[in-house]
């Protein structure tokens, strides 16, 4: 059975060992974690010197105990309000399975689970993997590399040479870009960045860059706001200041209900009608993304403004009639 080979993961195994008695050494330990002695005994000179372990060893046993039976690894005290909190965190990470932030999220569980203290006082209920769970949308796969090295040249400031293919190209394009920002947007990663070509800000779908080649040049990081920035957004689509549509939308039947019960925009309008239907406004930077957001609604959804949205649906709606006759 291959193990984690983590620091703090051998750390934790080791000192279970050694409180069940069982005396472990340095050969056997690097056999069963498959590593090296070396490391094996780094870790026990990390035990004693950085953690302050009692830990010696047993020449007649051959193996390490604790001469103070009695002390322990610092662990984390949770009340059983924040281990819920941590249990419903580790149910959350898996809507960002396909990402790198899954593994991650993963080994950052494992190592809090195993910095708890040894006995917690929780309800039984709360560990039923039933109990939470989470269902995101589906995700295009990232790359590790892409990801760290896009991580690695955000922080440095760098400007990085990438691979980018746009939606419905064929073949990537070459983009020197100053990386500003990471956002998950609908579920989807972005990097939003200055493009040297377009000398204009652009933003790019991680999942679509197919590599990553961090420059030796540097930049100074540019006056970027990303609340202001993602402000004029509708889905995924992000638009400049100066693209705006104004969109009026009445909604009937079940949807009336449905939809004043969230918020899509954050300067969305509602306004009630005697007969139980809404009429929701928002400013909106693209009709495309809107016409498919409506189209959804079916029947319960009439676009009273702009005119170009509505005779858009309407295309729309006589072509699926066409299709189905």
């Amino acid at each position: 059975m291959k193990f984690y080979q983590g620091l703090h993961h051998r750390i934790v195994e080791l000192d279970r060992l050694i409180r069940d008695g069982r005396y472990p050494n340095c050969t056997r330990f690097a056999q069963k974690w498959e590593c090296t002695r070396k490391t094996v005994q780094r870790d026990v000179t990390y035990l004693k010197d950085s953690l302050g372990a009692p830990i010696e060893y047993d020449y007649f046993r051959k193996g390490y105990f604790y001469t103070d039976p009695a002390w322990k690894l610092p662990g984390l005290d949770l009340t059983e309000g924040e281990l819920f909190l941590l249990l419903v965190a580790e149910r959350m990470a898996e809507q960002y399975k396909g990402t790198p932030l899954a593994a991650n999220l993963e080994g950052l569980f494992t190592k809090i689970r195993a910095a708890l203290p040894d006995k917690v006082t929780i309800d039984p209920a709360y560990f039923r993997t039933q109990l939470v769970s989470f269902h995101g949308h589906p995700v295009r796969e990232i790359s590790q590399r892409v990801w760290m090295n896009v991580f690695k040249a955000l922080r440095a400031s760098k400007v990085v040479r990438i691979s980018y293919q746009k939606p419905g190209s064929p073949a990537s394009e070459q983009r020197e870009v100053e990386p500003l920002h990471l956002a998950c947007i609908d579920g989807e990663w972005y990097l939003i960045a200055f493009c040297l070509l377009r000398k204009d800000l652009r933003h790019f779908g991680v999942s679509r860059i197919a590599s990553v080649k961090q420059t030796r040049r540097t930049f100074k990081p540019r006056d970027f706001d990303p609340i202001g920035y993602f402000e004029n957004r509708f889905s995924r689509y992000i638009g400049a200041p100066e693209e705006k549509h104004q969109i009026v939308i009445r909604f009937t039947g079940d949807a009336a209900q449905w939809v004043t019960e969230r918020v899509w925009h954050p300067k969305q309008k509602v306004k009630r009608e005697k007969d139980g239907g809404i009429i929701l406004s928002f400013p909106a930077p693209v009709l495309y993304e809107v016409k498919r957001w409506v189209l959804q609604w079916g029947a319960d959804a009439e676009v009273l403004a702009p005119t170009g949205l509505r005779e858009a649906i309407r295309g729309d709606a006589r072509l699926l009639a066409r299709t189905y006759k």
